[in-house]
Protein backbone atom coordinates (compact mmCIF):
# COMPACT_ATOMS: atom_id res chain seq x y z
CA UNK A 1 0.00 0.00 0.00
CA UNK A 2 1.83 3.29 -0.89
CA UNK A 3 0.33 6.10 1.43
CA UNK A 4 1.38 9.95 0.55
CA UNK A 5 0.73 10.65 4.19
CA UNK A 6 4.23 11.47 5.62
CA UNK A 7 3.10 10.32 9.72
CA UNK A 8 1.82 6.81 8.09
CA UNK A 9 4.08 3.84 9.11
CA UNK A 10 3.38 0.46 7.75
CA UNK A 11 3.31 -2.09 10.68
CA UNK A 12 5.54 -5.02 10.30
CA UNK A 13 3.65 -8.25 10.33
CA UNK A 14 5.95 -10.43 12.87
CA UNK A 15 6.33 -9.73 16.19
CA UNK A 16 10.08 -10.33 16.89
CA UNK A 17 10.66 -7.18 14.78
CA UNK A 18 10.18 -5.15 17.62
CA UNK A 19 12.69 -4.87 20.56
CA UNK A 20 12.21 -5.28 23.84
CA UNK A 21 14.00 -3.83 26.56
CA UNK A 22 16.56 -6.39 28.45
CA UNK A 23 15.95 -6.59 32.25
CA UNK A 24 18.18 -8.99 32.49
CA UNK A 25 20.49 -6.22 34.59
CA UNK A 26 17.52 -5.94 36.75
CA UNK A 27 17.06 -9.67 38.18
CA UNK A 28 20.79 -10.04 38.75
CA UNK A 29 20.63 -7.23 41.68
CA UNK A 30 18.86 -8.63 44.70
CA UNK A 31 17.19 -6.50 47.43
CA UNK A 32 18.33 -5.04 50.31
CA UNK A 33 16.52 -7.00 52.49
CA UNK A 34 17.00 -9.95 50.33
CA UNK A 35 13.22 -10.51 48.96
CA UNK A 36 12.87 -9.87 45.37
CA UNK A 37 13.32 -6.36 43.72
CA UNK A 38 10.38 -4.19 42.99
CA UNK A 39 10.06 -2.80 39.51
CA UNK A 40 9.22 0.53 38.64
CA UNK A 41 8.60 1.90 35.07
CA UNK A 42 9.92 4.90 36.40
CA UNK A 43 12.95 4.04 38.43
CA UNK A 44 14.16 0.68 37.56
CA UNK A 45 13.95 -1.76 41.16
CA UNK A 46 13.94 -0.89 44.53
CA UNK A 47 12.88 2.81 43.02
CA UNK A 48 11.76 3.02 46.60
CA UNK A 49 14.06 1.53 48.77
CA UNK A 50 13.48 0.15 52.20
CA UNK A 51 14.68 2.99 54.66
CA UNK A 52 15.41 5.65 51.63
CA UNK A 53 14.47 9.21 51.22
CA UNK A 54 11.92 7.96 48.27
CA UNK A 55 9.43 5.74 50.46
CA UNK A 56 6.07 5.64 50.45
CA UNK A 57 4.41 7.31 53.30
CA UNK A 58 3.83 4.16 56.06
CA UNK A 59 0.33 3.77 57.32
CA UNK A 60 0.49 5.10 60.26
CA UNK A 61 -2.97 3.55 62.50
CA UNK A 62 -1.70 6.56 65.27
CA UNK A 63 -1.74 9.49 63.30
CA UNK A 64 -5.36 8.41 61.42
CA UNK A 65 -6.39 8.61 64.96
CA UNK A 66 -5.08 11.80 65.97
CA UNK A 67 -6.66 13.15 62.84
CA UNK A 68 -10.03 11.74 63.66
CA UNK A 69 -10.12 12.42 66.98
CA UNK A 70 -9.10 16.15 66.48
CA UNK A 71 -11.77 16.32 63.79
CA UNK A 72 -14.90 15.14 66.15
CA UNK A 73 -13.37 17.40 68.88
CA UNK A 74 -13.50 20.50 67.18
CA UNK A 75 -17.36 19.11 66.14
CA UNK A 76 -18.15 18.48 69.87
CA UNK A 77 -16.13 21.60 71.63
CA UNK A 78 -19.32 23.69 71.86
CA UNK A 79 -21.71 21.47 72.60
CA UNK A 80 -20.32 17.69 74.66
CA UNK A 81 -18.25 17.69 77.17
CA UNK A 82 -16.62 14.91 74.97
CA UNK A 83 -15.03 17.33 73.20
CA UNK A 84 -11.82 17.17 76.37
CA UNK A 85 -10.89 13.91 76.53
CA UNK A 86 -11.12 14.26 72.43
CA UNK A 87 -8.82 16.71 72.45
CA UNK A 88 -6.65 14.94 74.91
CA UNK A 89 -6.25 11.79 72.79
CA UNK A 90 -5.53 13.73 69.38
CA UNK A 91 -2.91 15.85 71.10
CA UNK A 92 -1.42 12.75 72.63
CA UNK A 93 -1.90 10.36 69.70
CA UNK A 94 -0.06 12.64 67.70
CA UNK A 95 2.76 12.74 69.32
CA UNK A 96 3.14 9.08 70.21
CA UNK A 97 2.63 8.44 66.24
CA UNK A 98 6.11 9.88 65.35
CA UNK A 99 8.06 7.18 66.86
CA UNK A 100 11.61 8.07 65.41
CA UNK A 101 9.96 9.21 61.93
CA UNK A 102 9.10 12.55 60.87
CA UNK A 103 6.05 13.91 62.00
CA UNK A 104 3.13 12.91 59.37
CA UNK A 105 1.03 15.69 58.13
CA UNK A 106 -2.06 13.94 59.75
CA UNK A 107 -0.51 13.66 63.07
CA UNK A 108 0.73 17.43 62.78
CA UNK A 109 -3.40 18.16 61.79
CA UNK A 110 -4.59 15.87 64.62
CA UNK A 111 -2.46 18.05 66.78
CA UNK A 112 -3.06 21.28 65.35
CA UNK A 113 -7.39 20.67 65.78
CA UNK A 114 -6.62 19.11 69.58
CA UNK A 115 -5.29 21.99 70.39
CA UNK A 116 -7.96 24.23 68.93
CA UNK A 117 -10.49 21.99 70.21
CA UNK A 118 -9.12 22.24 73.54
CA UNK A 119 -8.63 25.95 73.44
CA UNK A 120 -12.58 26.79 72.89
CA UNK A 121 -13.08 23.99 75.28
CA UNK A 122 -11.64 26.38 78.07
CA UNK A 123 -12.89 29.51 76.63
CA UNK A 124 -16.07 28.20 76.39
CA UNK A 125 -15.81 26.92 80.13
CA UNK A 126 -14.71 30.33 81.68
CA UNK A 127 -17.66 32.03 79.73
CA UNK A 128 -19.67 29.26 81.38
CA UNK A 129 -18.98 29.83 85.01
CA UNK A 130 -18.43 33.46 84.85
CA UNK A 131 -22.41 34.31 83.75
CA UNK A 132 -23.19 31.95 86.57
CA UNK A 133 -21.58 33.84 88.88
CA UNK A 134 -22.84 36.91 87.50
CA UNK A 135 -25.96 38.10 89.64
CA UNK A 136 -27.60 40.03 86.31
CA UNK A 137 -27.59 36.92 84.71
CA UNK A 138 -28.96 35.41 87.70
CA UNK A 139 -31.41 37.82 87.84
CA UNK A 140 -32.48 37.31 83.73
CA UNK A 141 -32.49 33.10 84.00
CA UNK A 142 -35.16 33.14 87.04
CA UNK A 143 -37.33 35.32 84.89
CA UNK A 144 -37.10 33.22 81.83
CA UNK A 145 -37.75 30.41 84.53
CA UNK A 146 -41.37 32.33 85.28
CA UNK A 147 -42.41 32.86 82.69
CA UNK A 148 -41.72 29.29 81.05
CA UNK A 149 -43.79 28.38 84.10
CA UNK A 150 -46.48 30.82 83.38
CA UNK A 151 -46.46 29.48 79.63
CA UNK A 152 -46.48 25.53 80.89
CA UNK A 153 -49.49 26.30 83.32
CA UNK A 154 -51.51 28.46 80.32
CA UNK A 155 -50.87 25.07 78.32
CA UNK A 156 -52.07 22.75 81.21
CA UNK A 157 -55.40 24.71 81.70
Amino acid sequence: MDNNNPFFEEIPDDKTSFSQPDNSSYAQQPSPNGSQPCYSPYGGPNAFPENGAGNPPQNNSMATCSLVFGILSLCLCVCSCLSLPLAVMSIILGILSKKGMPMQTRAIVGIVLGAVSLAIFIICMILYFSLLSDPNFQKQLEEIQKQLEIIQQQQQQ
